[in-house]
């Protein structure tokens, strides 16, 4: 646990992990051409606005990528069958 979240992400950015912050929707999808930019779509297609999108990990055909919307609630709503958290 830390009291100053804003300052956690910043050292362990800078100590080299990958990190998002809880404003993000973390999503499982197949690694393959385009596939983000799907994501995308779709969002827009609902008339909410990516703020962000990161790869965070790929593994086994598989992309962890964390999201950040104007709607996240939503957003996870859509994608509640490739959410990770």
């Amino acid at each position: 646990m830390i009291s100053d979240y804003v300052r956690g992400l910043q050292l362990l950015t800078q100590a080299g992990y990958k990190t998002v912050s809880d404003n993000s929707v973390l999503l499982r999808v197949k690694d393959e051409p385009g596939a983000l930019a799907r994501l995308a779509r779709q969002i827009s297609e609902q008339g909410i606005s990516t703020r962000a999108i990161t790869m965070l990990h790929q593994d086994n055909g598989f992309t962890v990528a964390a999201i950040s919307t104007d709607n996240n609630a939503e957003a996870r709503q859509m994608f509640k069958d490739t959410l990770v958290s």
